[in-house]
């Protein structure tokens, strides 16, 4: 790579980041010990693959590996973990299990930037995936010898007492994939992992989260809409805040209107309204039909991020643009997976 002349091209990478963008690509880069172009160029194609800007992870990506054999690309830790991650958003599973195990073969143990735990994590992620899209039951027995992999790992790191404390109850809960049980649970049990190393990684990912945050992560209240404002579908975690969902699903809808003219072409423009002195109301609607609703007593980073990714997974279901009557049972089934994958299985839904 070319320092001379790539990193004023990393440098308008980061300028033109919108706020919360760049407030992410922050909390990334703060994890890493070192803070030069490489490490820029590491954090920027994090980011790229959250926000799925293929043409830029590609071109960042380019300049990378410029100069170097195949020999060396392959025994970049860093280099494979980063394609790795983003075969596993595409699901592309099998070309991504490929890269993180060259990943981690290659990681020393106790490296700082976590990346060990990192890739770990994501060969975890791999593992559950198989089992949700191809119903493969071997992947369980693979998932809790990663765990255990992943707890020998951890042994001696410096985790914070919160990541201690993710890492726990992920080890606990992955002693329910037992066989034989109910497919159907045993999607449950998956699913809800699935959150947990998402909270985890997270956690490791970006450092900068405020000391207990983790424990108020959950919204109150979730309620999925459809663009003409028609609820689709209410999850509640606890007491009931908004009792008229229609009612509520067109002011929302209205309020969401006025922001558009505002922010015209922002895509995933999250919109906050305070309601009352302890109810924070955060939305999001996607390119599509669908967006989100939250009802939370703290407006958080963790928060807005599982409220983001949610939107974007949804808005990748094949809705009617016009609803005149209830979703399909296998559409709704989607929906449910969506909102436990980001948000856990302790919500009752209702339509």
């Amino acid at each position: 790579m070319n320092e001379e002349t790539f990193s004023p091209k990393i440098q308008h990478y980061i300028e033109i980041l919108l706020p919360s963008e760049k407030e992410t690509f922050e909390r990334i880069i703060s994890c890493y010990q070192k803070k030069d172009l490489i490490t820029q160029c590491y954090a920027l194609v994090e980011l790229q693959i959250e926000l799925k800007i293929w043409d830029d992870f590609n071109s960042i990506m380019v300049e990378l590996i410029s100069g170097k054999t195949e020999e060396e690309i392959s025994q970049n830790p860093y280099i494979m973990y980063l394609y790795g991650r983003k075969e596993m958003i595409n699901l592309n599973l099998f070309k991504s299990k490929r890269y993180l195990n060259l990943a981690l073969k290659n990681v020393e143990r106790g490296n700082l930037d976590k990346l060990d735990i990192k890739i770990l994590l994501d060969i975890l992620l791999v593992s559950l995936y198989e089992f949700i899209s191809q119903n493969d039951e071997t992947s369980l027995d693979k998932s809790k010898k990663i765990i255990e992999k992943l707890k020998h790992q951890i042994d001696g790191t410096s985790l914070t007492d919160s990541q201690m404390k993710l890492f726990d109850n992920l080890e606990s809960y992955s002693k329910k994939l037992v066989k034989p049980k109910e497919k159907v649970e045993l999607r449950k049990v998956v699913l809800e992992m699935q959150k947990m190393i998402i909270d985890l990684m997270d956690n490791v990912r970006f450092s900068a989260f405020k000391i207990g945050e983790i424990d108020i992560i959950s919204p109150n209240q979730l309620i999925v809409l459809h663009r003409s404002g028609i609820p689709l579908k209410r999850y509640v975690r606890a007491e009931k805040i908004v009792d008229d969902i229609l009612l509520f699903g067109g002011m929302v809808r209205a309020a969401k209107d006025i922001i558009s003219e505002v922010f015209k072409g922002e895509v995933g423009k999250v919109m906050k309204i305070d309601y009352g002195e302890e109810i924070i109301i955060l939305a999001e609607f996607g390119e599509k039909e669908t967006g989100i609703v939250m009802i939370t007593k703290k407006d958080t980073f963790h928060q807005r991020r599982s409220l983001h990714e949610s939107v974007k997974e949804l808005n990748r279901i094949e809705m009617d643009q016009n609803i005149q009557k209830e979703i399909p049972d296998y559409t709704e089934e989607m929906i449910d997976d969506i909102i436990t994958k980001w948000f856990g299985s302790e919500y009752s839904g209702e339509k």
